[in-house]
């Protein structure tokens, strides 16, 4: 049974949708586009073939080896050409245990590669949502870049020190514009 307006005008909307741009779960078993950049410390970001969302694959990082150890690592991002995208934002899962540092999320426009003191760095972790410990995978929630333009970068960096180093596992990358 359909029932049709036939009073007035009909109703009307505008409605935009967001588009996928890219999406990362490291099922390849490889951090692959990413890269993986190791400022301070032995422990770099691997794949954990394991503990992902829904028992998948993930990116994991640990200053811990035999006890708290001083790390600062990256995981960065390929680079992208946003330039012709609107509102691009970022959206990921995070899962954690042990006492230590958040992980942060930053974003760059001139970073090339190699080191990441070679870029620019904004920091944008404070607009994402991150696991509340327990390896409690959560998602971030859309978090915008705030960047429309090419060569664009998002990176995790790990921190970690000698009396606290957290285990972080990211999953499910996704960009929408």
């Amino acid at each position: 049974l359909v029932d049709y307006k036939t009073d007035g005008s009909a109703p009307t909307g505008n409605a935009k949708t967001q588009a996928l741009i890219e999406k990362f779960s490291f099922e390849s078993k490889t951090l692959d586009p990413w890269t993986q950049f190791s400022v301070t410390g032995d422990q770099t970001w691997v794949v954990d073939t394991l503990h992902g969302v829904n028992n998948s694959y993930c990116a994991k990082m640990s200053g811990y080896s035999g006890g708290n150890l001083a790390n600062e690592d990256w995981l960065i991002s390929p680079s992208f050409d946003f330039s012709f995208n609107a509102n691009v934002k970022i959206q990921f899962h995070s899962a954690f245990n042990y006492d230590g540092t958040p992980i942060q999320l930053l974003v760059s426009t001139d970073y090339v590669s190699g080191a990441p003191s070679t870029g620019t760095w904004t920091d944008i972790s404070s607009s994402a949502v991150l696991s509340p410990g327990s390896w409690t995978w959560t998602p971030s929630g859309y978090v915008a870049l705030g960047v429309a333009t090419n060569n664009v970068h998002v990176a995790f960096k790990y921190t970690s020190d000698l009396t606290a180093a957290r285990t972080w596992e990211i999953d499910e990358v996704v960009l929408v514009g």
